[in-house]
């Protein structure tokens, strides 16, 4: 039939585009506009499943027996729009795996039901839904209670790391004294979310810790953002200036720098556009701290060269950044540099103190509006940090953007 056929299209290119929203929601460059316009269409393609009612349900389910990134979630919201907590329970038995928890936790931030925000801690204490609901609690900045002390206590590894990243989304202050006993947890991910929560509420204790998972494989680029906002500029300059450090370490260290916001680090950051491994990485940490947008001002080059035997098939993590002209970047810099003050942060040009800050996440870079909302959950730690990665319009509801 027809109406199947349109009905299967609605279903597979929801799944898609997910999948793309997702990607734009992280990438640096991207502007708040372009997520506006991926969720309306995304939002679009949902209604046509729900207007079907039963239908659009079914084939969103055959859809998602066949397989395939985003299937879960546009099964998910159109299930839980139409059905409410049984379309949850009925697709439990798919949700097998942390990518499959994020993809319904996903659905149920997008579809925001009243059932769901009313008794999320119920939903969080269930053996069955703990983590999808400590998830999308999370995405949502919804405050399950008690439950999440439950949880951060369970001594479920997933959960507690869940709990105490969820914590410190929230700015639940009042669990300080179980983060900074989290801080001694021998999983890595409950002490890194602990070291990330604590950061934000000031601890000295998980201060420091964070500081030292910037230089941490699994951890370090989470980390950075947080530390760099969070950690006394001091030891962060300190930690930026170790002597030896491996490539790895490197990139995290000029990450740090960015999100530090000092001008001071700026030579530094130009030094290392020269270098192919390094360059990219560089220029983002120095448009963090100028505010400056390369490609708008030609600031950048072509990429270089691949050799033949290269490893095309290697994740590039720089793959969604721009390759720095660097003679460029440092003619822009000498022209721009007493707009500068060396010891004062900034947040994409804006120094970090000024009511200014509040103004980029308004329509500006993913980038910039990430940045942005960390500084802004430092400064205010009893406040939840704006998700600005969740459904556009939601954050526009919030009359924050």
């Amino acid at each position: 039939m027809q109406a199947n056929r349109i009905l299967r299209q609605y279903a597979e290119e929801s799944a898609v585009l997910w999948g793309l929203r997702s990607r734009v929601a992280r990438k640096p460059d991207a502007s708040f506009k372009r997520l506006v316009d991926f969720d309306w269409r995304l939002e679009a393609h949902l209604d046509g499943l729900r207007t079907a009612g039963k239908a659009g349900c079914e084939i969103a389910l055959e859809v998602l027996g066949e397989g395939g990134r985003g299937a879960l979630f546009a099964a998910a919201a159109t299930a839980l729009a139409l059905s409410g907590e049984k379309g949850l329970i009925e697709l439990l038995p798919q949700c097998k795996g942390e990518k499959a928890f994020v993809e319904m936790a996903s659905a149920l931030a997008w579809v925001s039901p009243a059932w769901f925000i009313e008794n999320a801690a119920k939903w969080v204490m269930a053996e069955d839904t703990g983590g999808i609901a400590l998830i999308a609690c999370s995405l949502m900045r919804h405050d399950p209670g008690e439950s999440l002390d439950f949880a951060a206590n369970s001594g479920d590894p997933f959960r507690s790391a869940r709990a105490f990243r969820t914590a410190g989304e929230l700015g639940r202050r009042d669990m300080i004294g179980s983060i900074e006993s989290a801080l001694r947890s021998e999983n890595s991910d409950v002490r890194g979310w602990a070291a990330w929560s604590g950061a934000r509420f000031r601890s000295p204790a998980a201060q420091a810790a964070l500081l030292e998972l910037v230089f941490d494989m699994p951890f370090g680029e989470i980390a950075a953002p947080m530390a760099g906002r969070a950690c006394d500029a001091p030891a962060i300059r300190e930690s930026i200036a170790r002597p030896g450090l491996s490539p790895d370490a490197l990139r995290r260290a000029i990450m740090l720098a960015g999100h530090l916001g000092d001008p001071v680090t700026v030579p530094l950051l130009l030094d290392q556009m020269q270098d192919d491994i390094q360059a990219r990485q560089a220029a983002e940490a120095f448009s963090n701290i100028t505010g400056v947008d390369l490609v708008r001002e030609h600031l950048v080059r072509p990429p270089p060269e691949t050799p033949d035997d290269a490893d095309l098939t290697a994740d590039d993590p720089d793959t969604d950044l721009a390759w720095p002209d660097h003679w460029k970047a440092s003619v822009w810099w000498e022209n721009h540099t007493s707009s500068y003050e060396s010891g004062v942060r900034y947040v994409a040009g804006v120094p970090a103190r000024s009511n200014a800050v509040g103004g980029l996440l308004n329509n500006r870079r993913q980038g910039f509006r990430a940045i942005a909302a960390v500084e802004l959950s430092v400064q205010r730690p009893g406040q939840p940090i704006l998700n600005v990665r969740a459904p556009a319009f939601r954050q526009q509801a919030s009359q924050l953007v």
